[in-house]
């Protein structure tokens, strides 16, 4: 059964004026109701995330954003604030997951600037996971910024020699002699 619009536009309305102010509760109450006229609601979800970011509640923050992503794995905004979220929980491992995931949709929506930068957030969380700096190198080679191109494949060489993985390591400083 189909909530109330009218009633969810109403406390949709509502949260947004006390988002404004940074009345943050109140704002999240408002968020709560309009979930419950239609609790799949993206913007809702992603407001009242958002207020909880803003008071700290860190777990119900991610809550809100992972069901969203649930329901629509490239929703950029909600991959963020849960990228951002797991570093915040010092959960790491998936942490750089989720900046891998939201580089990839970036480079595919052609915002390189933004790709780049949540791979460099991922390097920060695996410094010696070569894939990051593979995609870093492959960015840099377009931009024509051989310097850093060079820096990032020799990286990545380094992380495949931790692995034991010569031919890898290998592969990337071939390129780099191209």
């Amino acid at each position: 059964m189909p909530g109330n619009r009218q009633a969810f536009s109403t406390a949709m309305n509502a949260a947004d004026r006390f988002r404004w102010d940074s009345h943050w509760a109140e704002a999240a109450r408002e968020y709560q109701r309009a979930l419950a006229e239609f609790p799949d609601d993206a913007m809702a979800r992603s407001g009242l995330g958002f207020c909880y970011m803003q008071t700290k509640q860190w777990q119900q923050a991610l809550n809100e954003y992972e069901y969203t992503l649930k329901r629509d794995p490239s929703n950029v905004i909600a991959l963020s604030k849960t990228a951002e979220l797991y570093g915040i929980l010092n959960r790491r491992d998936d942490a750089y997951k989720a900046y891998l995931h939201l580089a990839d949709l970036y480079s595919q929506a052609g915002q390189g600037a933004r790709a780049e930068a949540a791979w460099q957030k991922a390097v920060q969380l695996s410094p010696h996971d070569p894939e990051p700096h593979e995609r870093l190198a492959a960015y840099y080679f377009g931009k024509k910024d051989i310097s850093f191109m060079i820096q990032e494949r020799l990286a990545a060489a380094q992380g495949y020699l931790r692995r034991n993985d010569l031919r890898a390591a290998s592969m990337q400083c071939e390129e780099v002699l191209r």
